[in-house]
C-alpha cells in the first residue's frame, strides 16, 4: 500500500514530525465549532469511534478529552505513527491504536469513521454507514 511517505520520498519520521507540527492548523478552533455544532449533537451517550489513517493520534487524543465516555479506535498504515500515539497521555478514555493496512469489516458497532487515509488505498471499499 502506497503511503504518504512512499508518493512524497519522505522519511517516517519527517512525516510524523511534519503532523504533529501541523495538527493545530489542521484541528483548530473553527474545526471544534464545527464539530460541537454538527456532530456531537448526534452521537449517542457513549460513542464509538474510528479514526482511520489516524497519524500520530492527536485527534484520538481530543476526542478522548472532549468525549471521555467514548470508545475510540485509531488505525494507521505507520508504526512511527502508532507508536507515537501510544505514548500520548489521555484525560478520558484510551484508544485502541493499531497499523492496520486491510479492511475494517464490522460497521455495525462505530458511529463515526473518520478518515484522513484515501478510500483507494484500501483494497477494498468500506462501506460507510448514512
Amino acid at each position: 500500500m502506497a503511503t504518504h511517505q512512499a508518493l512524497s520520498g519522505v522519511t517516517d519520521e519527517a512525516f510524523l514530525q511534519r503532523m504533529v507540527r501541523t495538527h493545530a492548523e489542521r484541528y483548530g478552533e473553527s474545526f471544534w465549532d464545527f464539530f460541537t455544532t454538527h456532530v456531537a449533537p448526534r452521537l449517542p451517550p457513549r460513542p464509538a469511534i474510528v479514526d482511520l489513517g489516524c497519524g500520530p493520534g492527536l485527534f484520538v487524543q481530543a476526542l478522548s478529552e472532549r468525549y471521555p465516555q467514548a470508545t475510540l479506535y485509531g488505525y494507521d498504515v505507520t508504526p512511527a505513527m502508532i507508536a507515537y500515539g501510544q505514548h500520548l497521555s489521555y484525560t478520558g478514555a484510551r484508544p485502541a491504536l493499531a497499523v492496520h493496512n486491510g479492511m475494517i469489516t464490522n460497521d455495525k458497532f462505530c458511529c463515526i469513521r473518520w478518515g484522513t487515509l484515501p478510500l483507494s488505498w484500501w483494497r477494498r471499499p468500506l462501506r460507510l454507514r448514512s
